[in-house]
């Protein structure tokens, strides 16, 4: 709520320009990722491929990029709005959904809880607009920090207004 409360005073452009001129650094990256790669996805990932049709490869892509983009989010905090294209927002769900192991994932993670706002670009067209510019800084986080781009051949969907 804070950064959409900030969002509000502060026009996306000029928050989008602030970010850019913050790029974290790879100590940071590392660091979070360490934090990041002791997190036990097992069981989510028979889930999808089991009951929900999802396909070994496409779990483990999906799986490996979620780590990375919780380690954006452990590194720039509630300074980026990052956003998910819908691949990852869906893997994210499912985390979200095992409510006690996603609460302490985020505790030993984040520190304590990583919020989800499913309404972001959907009000009107200049959110859509903001949605498309936070979705566009986290492919350029990803190429900078990780070498790849946030879509490629395991998700080939862009933001997650792609439907």
């Amino acid at each position: 709520m804070q950064l959409i409360s900030f969002l509000k005073k502060v026009s996306f452009s000029q928050f989008v320009s602030r970010q850019q001129q913050e790029i974290r650094g790879d100590t940071q990256i590392s660091e979070a990722m360490r934090l990041v790669n002791q997190l036990d996805f097992t069981d989510q990932n028979a889930t999808l491929t089991s009951y929900h049709g999802w396909k070994a490869e496409q779990v483990i892509a999906t799986e490996a990029i979620y780590r990375k983009w919780l380690a954006l989010h452990k590194v720039y905090n509630q300074d980026v709005a990052l956003a998910p294209n819908k691949q990852l927002d869906q893997y994210w769900h499912f985390h979200i959904l095992d409510t006690k192991k996603y609460m302490q994932d985020c505790e030993y993670v984040f520190g304590g809880y990583l919020h989800h706002y499913p309404y972001f670009g959907l009000s009107d067209a200049e959110a859509a607009k903001d949605l498309e510019k936070a979705f566009q800084l986290t492919r350029n986080l990803f190429i900078k920090h990780f070498g790849h781009d946030l879509i490629g051949p395991s998700n080939r969907c862009s933001s997650t207004s792609c439907r």
